[in-house]
């Protein structure tokens, strides 16, 4: 928040500036389809020529051929690395050719700092444990019996992927997530586990380090993301219903999935649609005249993107429209942008699943 950024002194600000401006830039966000390669050649050429950068965030988020041009054609100063695109970097990289680079092996927490900050991590624990605070980092998920259990079990990878999908689909931080059960399971009295795995998909997107059920729900805490949970009779013909809806300051998205033999989502934003969520996958909301499609699976067709599954939703003939499609490969950010600039589309993402 701005008012907490004055407090400390820092002038908020985009990150061309930031590049423009800095003579030190280290990088401390996670890797993510909308950080990777952000800093690339584009990024360099706006540094100043004696400008270094550090990543010891993760590897990837630098682009490695655009840095190591960089620094052999002294567009910076220099950089120094502890990660890499592939780990460990391959002994051709052509990285090692530089004299005006900081390579080290990603070991962090096997350093003797880490080791003891590990072992006051676990008395804390056993502190707060004993003062009857909930833990932080638990293995073990709180008890269920084994009839319940039996029944939300097909559910929980579902789960985990309408997380994923709706956070990853959602513009802008999110600040609130709902889950509403329908059907057999709105029956079910406890059904924590799968709230819990709903959390953990849709906040490890954005984090370097990933959470599981049992954190998730503390972490969605600390980032001040509300929870709520509703619960519905009918399922609309099927046997359960899970819907999830995101939302942020200015967006809300939702989705909505079921199990039949394997994870399907069945509703994206309400529009009714049926694919596997798994895999490289692109959303598109569009304007449902003649041509929209064809120009989105041109532009796919042009950077060798190839589609495997397409699926379209739309609310009326001539209408806004969506469309899911499940890829042979990662859709490049550059691809995605060309795609929204295109006549009658509204919005492109790309989804790791």
């Amino acid at each position: 928040p701005e008012e907490v950024a004055k407090q400390m002194g820092v002038d908020l600000t985009d990150l061309d500036t930031v590049l423009k401006n800095s003579d030190f830039i280290t990088i401390h966000v996670p890797l993510t389809p909308e950080t990777k390669h952000s800093i690339s050649a584009e990024q360099f050429e706006l540094m100043k020529d004696s400008a270094y950068i550090v990543n010891c965030a993760r590897g990837g988020i630098i682009d490695e051929d655009a840095l190591y041009d960089a620094l052999a054609n002294n567009k910076i100063g220099g950089a120094a690395l502890d990660v890499y695109e592939e780990e460990p970097p391959a002994e051709d990289s052509k990285l090692f050719e530089l004299d005006n680079i900081v390579l080290t092996p990603h070991i962090a927490a096997s350093t003797k700092e880490a080791q003891r900050d590990a072992a006051i991590i676990v008395a804390d624990e056993i502190i707060d444990l004993a003062n009857g605070k909930a833990p932080r980092n638990v293995l073990n998920m709180p008890r269920i019996d084994n009839n319940t259990y039996q029944e939300v079990a097909p559910y929980i990878e579902l789960c985990e992927k309408l997380g994923s999908f709706v956070s990853q689909g959602l513009n802008g931080k999110i600040k609130e997530i709902e889950i509403i059960y329908s059907g057999e399971l709105s029956e079910i009295d406890n059904l924590e586990i799968l709230t819990r795995t709903v959390i953990q998909g849709a906040v490890n997107p954005f984090l370097s380090s990933p959470v599981n059920a049992v954190n998730a729900s503390i972490v969605a805490k600390e980032r001040g993301i509300s929870i709520t949970e509703g619960r519905k009779d009918k399922a609309k013909g099927y046997d359960s219903l899970i819907k999830v809806i995101a939302k942020s300051k200015d967006d809300e998205f939702s989705v909505e999935g079921t199990h039949l033999h394997e994870s399907r989502i069945l509703k994206v934003n309400d529009y009714w649609v049926d694919v596997i969520p798994e895999g490289h996958m692109f959303i598109a909301k569009y304007e449902d005249v003649p041509g929209s499609i064809g120009k989105i699976g041109t532009k796919l067709g042009e950077h060798e993107v190839n589609i495997g599954i397409m699926q379209v939703g739309r609310d009326e003939k001539g209408g806004r429209a969506i469309m899911v499609l499940t890829l042979d490969k990662e859709i490049p950010k550059n691809v995605i942008k060309e795609i929204q600039a295109l006549d009658n589309v509204y919005e492109a993402n790309g989804l790791e699943l």
